[in-house]
């Protein structure tokens, strides 16, 4: 199906395929969706497939996400799923595969079978119990579990790690960015 889709509920069934731009409230990928979604609530089966732009409250991915991802209250991106995309949302927990930049606003969990490559992973608060490699910025918590391992250039303000968590790289104190005050004009006539 290629087009522009506007619906309450939407399920794309295994073998189905959508090219173009989903509207909905809640939406089920069993298949393949090409193009931009916009929906309230998403889930991404283990044999679906979206690529592009998400756009949506809430997400549960257990297949593929290849694009951009925008949620503004949870992602949870399982065992077994993969994430090819940069992820921001309030709240992401991370227990599948995730190659791209994570923001999340309040906190971003990564579980016990979470893999992270990313260029930067970044919240208030991190917890890790899987593995991180690549540039991690913690603005109040970096909390590294008995099985977390995080690499690479880490920001943080406090630090937590549990006996077994390892942390290697270069580690630097998270200061709030300073807020850039405009210059004033300055009349340079002279009279």
């Amino acid at each position: 199906l290629n087009g522009n889709i506007t619906v309450a509920n939407l399920t794309i069934g295994k073998s189905g395929s959508v090219n173009g731009i989903v509207k909905a409230k809640k939406v089920l990928v069993e298949g393949s969706l090409m193009g931009e979604i916009y929906c309230g609530d998403l889930e991404i089966a283990r044999t679906g497939t979206v690529s592009d732009k998400i756009h949506s409250v809430n997400l549960v991915i257990h297949g593929k996400a290849l694009g951009t991802v925008i949620s503004d209250q949870t992602v949870a991106v399982t065992e077994g799923s993969t994430v090819k995309a940069k992820i921001e949302s309030t709240k992401i927990n991370i227990n599948g595969i995730v190659d791209g930049d994570v923001y999340a606003a309040e906190l971003l969990e990564i579980a016990h079978d979470g893999q992270v490559t990313t260029e930067k992973l970044q919240s208030k608060k991190v917890v890790v119990n899987g593995k991180v490699n690549g540039k991690v910025v913690a603005s109040e918590l970096l909390e590294v579990g008995r099985n977390g391992f995080v690499q690479g250039e880490i920001t943080v303000k406090n630090i937590k790690t549990e006996e077994g968590g390892r942390v290697i790289g270069t580690m630097v104190i998270y200061q709030e960015p300073v807020k850039q005050i405009a210059p004033e004009v300055i009349d340079t006539e002279t009279t």
